[in-house]
């Protein structure tokens, strides 16, 4: 009996184009450990997969912040570096976000409810670039500029005021070369070489 069930599934496999091994490895090796990734890059702009279908859930139909949080969470991205949530629908950056200890590059544009950062920002060390145009922000965290390795935040007109050693560029805020900051982000860029 067994070994006819074994059959079917190969055959049943073979039709979907899919191995029947891969299920079978799935199910001995489950556990209560997080799989990992190796990605670099996550666009999480256009999927449809984190569509809310819960029916309790104000954002029904549409990506929905939870199921983005839940997403990151449940897998781990130890090297991912780029991370596009543009149009997500957020109203709040995922507490997921703010584990990502690679990330260089952040996309929360168009995420038109979007009406506060996190102030515990600083715990993105490695971030480089910010994207928050076309979003509800009243303001940018001080703290955001504290980043040792920020040097561009992209935002809307109303947003572009520029702290000391920051310049107002086209659309965006773009650190100047020397300062404090711009020091200490020159030289953990040179201890990352090493």
């Amino acid at each position: 009996m067994r070994a006819h069930l074994a059959r079917r599934l190969a055959r049943a496999a073979a039709r979907n184009g899919t191995g029947a091994a891969p299920a079978r490895r799935r199910l001995a090796t489950a556990s209560t450990a997080r799989p990992t990734t190796d990605a670099v890059a996550l666009d999480l702009s256009t999927t449809k997969a984190l569509t809310c279908h819960n029916m309790m859930c104000e954002h029904v139909g549409e990506p929905c912040g939870c199921r983005i949080a839940a997403f990151l969470e449940r897998r781990r991205f130890p090297r991912l570096e780029t991370l596009s949530l543009r149009g997500a629908g957020l109203r709040a950056v995922p507490d997921a976000v703010l584990r990502l200890p690679r990330l260089r590059e952040l996309d929360l544009s168009s995420n038109l409810l979007l009406e506060m950062l996190p102030g515990d920002l600083a715990a993105l060390e490695c971030l480089e670039e910010l994207d928050v145009t076309a979003t509800a922000l009243g303001d940018l965290p001080t703290g955001l500029f504290r980043l040792p390795r920020l040097r561009r935040v992209k935002a809307d007109a109303q947003l572009l005021v520029a702290p000391a050693g920051w310049t107002v560029g086209e659309g965006a805020l773009e650190r100047t070369g020397g300062g404090r900051w711009g020091d200490r982000a020159k030289y953990a860029g040179a201890l990352d070489r090493v």
